[in-house]
């Protein structure tokens, strides 16, 4: 954590709201980009998004800075967001990345648009917490130590449940591997 984000969160916590706005403004985007690919819909995005910044505001007393002000606030919106799924009886998918080989005609189109599709479809019937997993592997780039501090689970429970996702998506794609 930089000095000037030490500062900043201490003024914070002394009730300074403009630091804390500063601390918002600079992880905004990033927490809103996790929301959505958790949710899979801007809507409820922007509502997991504001209710990070409100639990992390009302919280931040408890903050010991043994991290990132931006992990801090990470493990809120990935905690909220895993309850949010939990609570809905009908997963949505996780967004696939956009970028796709460049296709050489209209039937590579086609097919890439399928597996997309078929990837996003397998990627909704994970378990919350193995989708968490899964996507903070793939498409966030964390290694396990770091899923298992973010979730405050052993690193052997991250790459065991890694493993089990990876099972299932090989399961629900065999048509396509």
């Amino acid at each position: 954590m930089s000095e000037r984000e030490k500062e900043l969160i201490t003024k914070a916590k002394n009730g300074d709201e403009k630091s804390f706005e500063v601390l918002m403004q600079e992880n905004y985007q990033k927490i809103f980009r996790l929301a959505f690919r958790l949710l899979r819909n801007e809507e409820d995005a922007y509502d997991l998004t504001s209710d990070t910044f409100i639990r992390a505001y009302h919280n931040l007393k408890n903050f010991r800075g043994d991290s990132s002000f931006y992990t801090y606030l990470y493990r809120i919106c990935l905690n909220q967001g895993i309850n949010l799924l939990k609570k809905r009886k009908k997963m949505e998918s996780i967004p696939v990345r956009q970028e796709t080989p460049n296709a050489s005609g209209p039937l590579e189109e086609h097919k890439n648009r399928r597996l997309k599709e078929a990837i996003e479809g397998a990627l909704s019937h994970l378990p919350p917490r193995e989708r968490a997993v899964f996507v903070m592997r793939q498409y966030e780039g964390f290694s396990s130590q770091e899923i298992a501090d973010l979730l405050r689970m052993k690193e052997g429970t991250v790459k065991a449940t890694y493993s089990h996702a990876i099972m299932k998506l090989r399961q629900l794609l065999r048509e396509w591997l």
